[in-house]
């Protein structure tokens, strides 16, 4: 149930590489209609109501494309394993380019090595989402938007 009652249900943005989210039924709010198919959301008791996602995740379509991390990990020959990202809503918004901080740890030979501090990793998420090789089978959430752990190929790193 969302915050005002009413119940809610699954819904698939992208399926197979196609945008499937926008739909032009209507989303009844008590502030009004909207062209967008997520639900009404209030943002606490004391909020306004707004159409927001719930419980966003990204997940493989068959276990084919998925694995643990430690999977993901003995796969990778050289790489970071990214576990904070600074500066990301500097991302554009239009083209998708984005050049951000990061942290994490160094993996060499399918094993982690080392740390890594102030590295930065950059390109388009477009090209982002088309280079993932592998998703993890464990999805954590940060708020109501979560993934699990994505090996993405061919990402720009300097440190």
């Amino acid at each position: 149930m969302d915050d005002e009652g009413i119940a809610t249900s699954e819904k698939t943005l992208i399926e197979k590489g196609i945008l499937m989210g926008i739909s032009i039924q209507y989303l009844q709010c008590p502030k009004g209609q909207y062209r967008l198919d997520w639900e009404c959301s209030q943002g606490g008791f004391t909020g306004l109501p707004a159409v927001g996602p719930t419980n966003v995740f990204l997940s493989a379509a068959s276990k084919e494309y998925s694995t643990n991390l430690s999977g993901l990990l003995s796969i990778v020959d050289k790489g970071i394993y990214v576990t904070e990202t600074m500066g990301m809503h500097t991302a554009n918004p239009i083209s998708g380019e984005y050049s951000v901080g990061v942290s994490g740890l160094w993996i060499e030979g399918g094993s982690i090595s080392h740390p890594v501090k102030e590295a930065v990793i950059s390109g388009s998420i477009l090209d982002l989402f088309k280079n993932i090789v592998l998703i993890g089978d464990e999805p954590s959430f940060y708020g109501n938007i979560g993934t699990s752990h994505l090996l993405a190929g061919d990402i720009d790193i300097s440190g």
